[in-house]
């Protein structure tokens, strides 16, 4: 077969030189790769576009959660916070506000109430303690500054107790003012609760003038303004003061059980197996209120 120097190739019913036809062939690949590779840059950004949107909604989401959690926060309590300090157990339970008639008659009442106004014994007493039990709750560094007072100077749960570094040992001030209550009550029958917190006893009689001041600055701070009217009564001759008076009131039993379920376990074991740090430096006792425990 006859050969010409340049070699043909076959190329759809004509000739192409074998040269032209690997150049045309190199140049399809080339633009080929480059297609390819275009596609695949483009695939890559929309990808990154599509990670990006995804992140940024994922943000939003989680940004928004956590403004609406921060504004439920805030919500929460509203009422009572703008006439309170500040206090972490506001932003934790619901204290909702009700209306209440805080009943006192000469006698006492046939209700759940008319037992704190009855002559010691085991029921009595089982119903002042349930709502005296002052229990130990934690907070955070932060929340201790927050209350106006140095985290550096408060009291922390050890390590070993499982609470981290930042606990700091507190308890809330309704429950320490009734034990205070209960403690001056327990006082006016000195025979019942001998050996208990009474004038028999010169360190009780310090404990008894300490809660007398302590609950008479809380009733001037919160000063109620709520009224008292006189009525008529029979066999009076004078008007009679109405002291059922209606109040605005807090949830005290929620409160009360929100402390239970958050207190800190087997306290009385706990107390006993707390110790100073050794390099703390301890508060004057004028500084610290009580230096013993109450």
């Amino acid at each position: 077969m006859l050969q010409h120097s340049d070699q043909k190739v076959k190329d759809r019913g004509h000739y192409v030189p074998l040269e032209e036809a690997l150049e045309a062939s190199e140049d399809n690949v080339s633009r080929d790769t480059r297609v390819i590779r275009r596609c695949s840059i483009l695939s890559s950004w929309k990808v990154m576009l599509c990670v990006h949107g995804a992140l940024l909604t994922v943000s939003g989401f989680m940004f928004s959660a956590s403004g609406a959690a921060m504004n439920f926060r805030r919500a929460r309590n509203a009422e009572i916070k703008a006439v309170s300090f500040y206090s972490p157990v506001l932003n934790k339970v619901e204290l909702s506000l009700r209306d209440q008639q805080v009943r006192d008659t000469r006698y006492p009442p046939e209700d759940e109430m008319g037992v704190y106004r009855q002559p010691p014994s085991p029921e009595v007493d089982n119903a002042w303690d349930r709502i005296s039990d002052v229990q130990a709750i934690l907070i955070s560094s932060e929340e201790v500054q927050r209350l106006g007072k140095d985290p550096g100077r408060t009291v922390k749960a050890p390590q070993s107790w499982g609470y981290g570094e930042d606990a700091h040992w507190a308890e809330i001030d309704v429950f320490h003012q009734i034990h205070c209550l209960n403690s001056i009550r327990q006082s006016l029958y000195r025979d019942y609760y001998a050996g208990k917190d009474n004038d028999t006893n010169p360190l009780a009689w310090g404990h008894i003038t300490h809660c007398l001041h302590n609950l008479v600055q809380a009733l001037m701070c919160s000063a109620s303004a709520d009224v008292i009217t006189y009525n008529w009564v029979d066999g009076k001759p004078k008007p009679v003061p109405d002291f059922n008076i209606n109040h605005k009131c807090r949830d005290f039993e929620k409160l009360l059980q929100w402390q239970n379920e958050h207190k800190l376990p087997d306290p009385k074991s706990k107390w006993e197996d707390i110790t100073m740090p050794v390099d703390f430096v301890p508060l004057a006792p004028d500084m610290s209120g009580l230096d013993e425990e109450e």
